[in-house]
């Protein structure tokens, strides 16, 4: 027989494919014996240590799976963007004072209503909280005439309600008079008096104390009073950020006649972080301080989840109605006829107010970054009685149970410097996810970015070797010559 002689090429196709496994050995075995990886280099199966080849195979793969879970679960954690929260007091040289607004209890002036119109007094009994106890409005009664069905001017409002210029008597701030700071502004609780409004001039306090700070003495005009939403009598005081209307503020206390009121303020401030991360359960904030955040609100400069709310029921109320209240900003639309707002606004506004799915539409949510400010209130008798005659005295009074039911005084003031600062922090950075991997690479299998490139090596060249084999015609073998 004769045998079949190769060429050059088939030659070279049988010794590549004839030594494939050497190599893809030599390449594993250099491997084992070099890598870092624990336990790689006892994979190496012989003749005398088949069954420790085994044993450290399967803990080598138990190992491995147990790093995985734990990767897997750190990824998981990572990717759900978990937060810390710090809180911390800071000393500070000086705090910004807070914006205050003195509203009466009462919001109209019983005395100029019936000027305007005696029916007045009997829609405002009609009204209140004891309304049922005076029988349905009859709006078919000629008295509730044009008064009731017009829609009335600002300044129309302005001549009815109590005149914060005459509540407030005296005003006193770090020892100086303070009543040209005093600005009015319109609420829902009437003609308010705010002190502090100006966002671009706010007072600073660098000493703190009672008798430092804000003082006010008050008239309430008792005898002005027309029945309303609440029975007492005195001021509401509400606390807020200068560039926020009174109407949203959510801190607030009252002060009685006849009573002098203090109330040590603590100021907090709260930092939140943005979307991805959840800064209140499962709700996420907006970053008004970030310089792409465009406020969405049209008739108010500053955003608030509080702002926001208001502006939208207004906006819906509105839309119902046609038509607004003296409060609510001009620019909506007309202020409501006393009819309109007692058939449609007050309703209509009340209803979706505490509609939860209304809230939900809205699509409101809470900035990240904002302050709040807390009271600890006390109260005593005022004035003294060794004091009472010198007020008589100097004619702000007739006699001492007019000064009981009428008067009295504020004391707002910071007891210390101190700033409550809660801060969220992501859980996870950079480094402390590089750092919780590579304790797990490590703990498990001695592993690091560096044999995790060797790793990548080893697997680049047993890639590189099994494209050759297919490129080069996978099973060739290399043919001897038959010496016969």
């Amino acid at each position: 027989m004769t045998a079949r002689v190769v060429s050059s090429d088939e030659k070279k196709l049988a010794w590549t494919s004839e030594n494939e496994h050497e190599n893809i050995g030599s390449l594993w075995a250099d491997f084992a014996q070099s890598t870092a990886f624990h336990g790689v280099n006892k994979l190496q199966s012989s003749r005398h240590s088949s069954l420790r080849c085994i044993w450290w195979t399967f803990a080598v793969l138990l190992m491995s799976a147990y790093m995985s879970y734990n990767i897997t679960q750190e990824l998981m954690n990572y990717y759900r963007y978990p937060v810390i929260t710090n809180t911390k007091v800071e000393v500070r040289q000086e705090l910004p004072f807070p914006a205050i607004t003195f509203c009466n209890l009462s919001p109209y002036n019983l005395t100029a209503a019936k000027e305007t119109d005696p029916y007045l007094e009997k829609y405002f009994n009609g009204v209140s909280l004891l309304g049922e106890f005076y029988g349905a409005i009859n709006w078919s009664d000629p008295g509730y005439g044009s008064t009731f069905s017009k829609r009335q001017s600002l300044d129309w409002w302005k001549k009815i309600f109590m005149k914060p210029g005459e509540i407030l008597n005296l005003c006193v701030m770090k020892s100086a008079w303070c009543v040209s700071a005093i600005k009015p502004v319109v609420t829902k609780m009437g003609h308010c008096a705010t002190f502090n409004w100006n966002a671009s001039d706010v007072t600073k306090v660098r000493v703190t104390g009672l008798d430092n700070n804000l003082i006010i003495f008050a008239n309430i005009h008792h005898d002005k009073y027309v029945l309303g939403s609440q029975l007492a009598a005195g001021l509401r005081v509400i606390l807020h950020d200068p560039r926020i209307h009174p109407d949203v503020a959510t801190s607030s206390f009252l002060a009685a006649p006849g009573t002098s009121t203090y109330a040590a303020v603590k100021r907090s401030t709260f930092k939140y972080l943005p979307t991805p991360y959840k800064a209140f359960d499962n709700t996420t904030c907006v970053d008004t301080l970030s310089p792409t955040f465009n406020n969405t609100l049209e008739y108010h400069d500053m955003y608030t989840y509080e702002t926001c709310l208001q502006e939208c029921f207004t906006r819906i109320t509105f839309n119902k109605c046609g038509c607004v209240k003296p409060s609510d900003d001009g620019t909506f639309g007309r202020i409501c006829s006393i009819f309109e707002d007692y058939s449609c606004y007050a309703p209509t506004y009340g209803s979706i107010s505490q509609d939860p799915d209304v809230h939900t539409e809205c699509g409101c949510r809470i900035p990240c970054t904002f302050d709040t400010y807390e009271t600890k209130v006390s109260s005593s008798k005022y004035p003294s009685n060794v004091s009472i005659k010198y007020i008589i005295d100097l004619g702000f009074a007739g006699n001492e149970a007019v000064v009981r039911d009428n008067y009295l005084e504020i004391r707002i003031y910071y007891e210390n410097l101190m700033l409550q600062v809660t801060e969220q922090i992501p859980q996870y950075t950079t480094e402390t996810i590089i750092g919780n991997l590579g304790g797990q690479m490590g703990i498990c299998l001695g592993a690091s970015i560096l044999t995790l490139t060797e790793l990548g090596e080893f697997l680049l060249l047993l890639c590189l070797f099994i494209f050759k084999r297919i490129q080069g015609g996978g099973e060739l073998k290399r043919i001897k010559p038959n010496k016969n």
